[in-house]
């Protein structure tokens, strides 16, 4: 049985680069070639291994690791297949389509950003603050409570500030016990420090929105294909 990591384009001198890695349970991570695609995979015993932290860190591992020699498709915790022979037929079937993701996402990285409204309003429950009494702080908790995602003008705000860096952006749903609206962005390698700093303006133009950005990351929120085979 094999759990599966990734997938990127074949190419011959890839398998020097991620020699000596370990993956899930500390087995050695292999390549499944199937024409122009290659698997990044590791034999594991059974499909009951635990999602403990080290496992965890160990799929993040590998998956960065192929990002750093080449473009990579990640796949989610607890993709596997049967044997060598199934995740070939895995990447046949879906050949095409992982073939237009891996073009999508070349030479790119995905950059997550958090926008918590109610921040500002537990600053004030502790002590004054002129920033979060701010009449947009209201404004934007308001709107942040009302709608289940981005309301559509912050949406505008976004889309004005990031534009020219983020080549696709994703406003993810917000469940009804959490305050923090979340975004994602796919932005070219060469653009990571003008996407920073783009960051940067929003929050000082903005200083009550208290604005949290993590990355560079695997675009993990990017990838539309989904491998039949999973725990």
């Amino acid at each position: 049985m094999l759990y599966l990591y990734g997938i990127t384009w074949c190419q011959a001198d890839f398998s020097i680069g991620i020699a000596g890695i370990a993956g899930i349970d500390g087995f050695a991570v292999e390549m499944v070639p199937c024409g122009d695609l290659v698997a990044a995979a590791s034999p594991i015993e059974t499909r009951k291994f635990a999602a403990t932290e080290e496992n965890l860190w160990r799929h993040e591992h590998v998956i960065e690791a192929i990002m750093a020699i080449n473009t990579v498709l990640p796949l989610r915790f607890g993709t596997v297949a049967a044997d060598a022979a199934a995740c070939r037929h895995l990447l046949s079937q879906s050949q095409r389509q992982l073939c237009a993701q891996l073009t999508l996402l070349k030479g790119r990285v995905e950059f997550g950003l958090r926008l918590d409204p109610d921040a500002a309003q537990n600053s004030v429950e502790t002590g004054y603050d002129p920033v979060a009494n701010r009449p947009g702080t209201h404004y934007l908790q308001s709107l942040a409570r009302t709608y289940a995602s981005w309301p559509a003008s912050l949406e505008v705000t976004l889309y004005t500030a990031f534009d020219a860096y983020a080549v696709a952006y994703m406003l993810w749903p917000r469940g009804t016990l959490e305050s923090e609206l979340r975004a994602s962005f796919l932005v070219e390698k060469s653009e990571i420090y003008a996407f920073r700093q783009a960051v940067a303006k929003l929050q000082s133009s903005r200083p009550e929105w208290r604005i949290s950005c993590t990355g560079p990351w695997p675009p993990y929120s990017f990838v539309e294909s989904k491998l039949d085979e999973k725990v």
